[in-house]
């Protein structure tokens, strides 16, 4: 078995970004190494390396910045597990990165499903939008099913459901004539809004 050895042949720290050094090596490749990493493993100029070696350092370099990445875009408002895969993602990070990231999430619970499907359902009532809407935004989110149906129980009925979409009824439409073209207006503004066609029969047979 040949093992490849590869020099350093000098360092850089990268500039405007903290704790990232260029490390440029005399095959012609340059790697991004974080600097706890380069102190774990010794790296200087002049040093050599395995490229497995090499490999182990990008890939914890790869997984620290994810975590910081991800940990950073939590800080703002709760995400799902799902909508931080997906911002790992298109950041560039591999699934194997990502997947570890998520596990590390996992494990110390800084992201939990169910806490983010209750408040975002209690959010979304609060705003006015409807249990298909609601449904609907859940799974572009990635929530799994039973987790949403949990939420949706928790938060919704049908009698809040009907009460919710009538007040919003009569709010926007109290100056309009109480005509079919009004009951129109009104079908489609509660069906944009995500309601079931039960409550918005019930809302124009109340607005008659």
């Amino acid at each position: 078995m040949v093992f490849v050895m590869i020099t350093v042949e000098k360092i850089e720290k990268k500039k405007r970004v903290k704790d990232l050094f260029m490390l440029f090596l005399d095959d012609g490749q340059e790697i991004e190494i974080h600097g706890e990493i380069l102190m774990k493993y010794g790296f200087e100029s002049g040093k050599t390396l395995s490229q497995s070696i090499l490999e182990e350092a990008v890939a914890e370099t790869q997984y620290k910045k994810g975590k910081e990445a991800a940990l950073k875009h939590l800080r703002s408002k709760n995400r799902s597990l799902n909508e931080i895969q997906t911002y790992l993602k298109q950041r560039g990070y591999s699934k194997d990165t990502s997947d570890e990231v998520i596990s590390f999430i996992n494990e110390y619970h800084l992201a939990d499903d169910q806490i983010y499907a209750d408040d975002f359902v209690s959010q979304s009532v609060y705003k006015g939008f409807g249990e298909l809407k609601i449904r609907y935004e859940l799974r572009n989110k990635g929530i799994h099913g039973d987790i949403i149906e949990s939420s949706i129980q928790k938060h919704i009925s049908d009698e809040k459901s009907y009460a919710r979409a009538l007040e919003m009824a009569k709010k926007k439409y109290e100056n309009e004539p109480k005509d079919e073209k009004t009951k129109a207006k009104i079908a489609r503004f509660l069906f944009s809004k995500g309601y079931k066609e039960g409550t918005i029969f019930k809302v124009l047979e109340k607005l008659a």
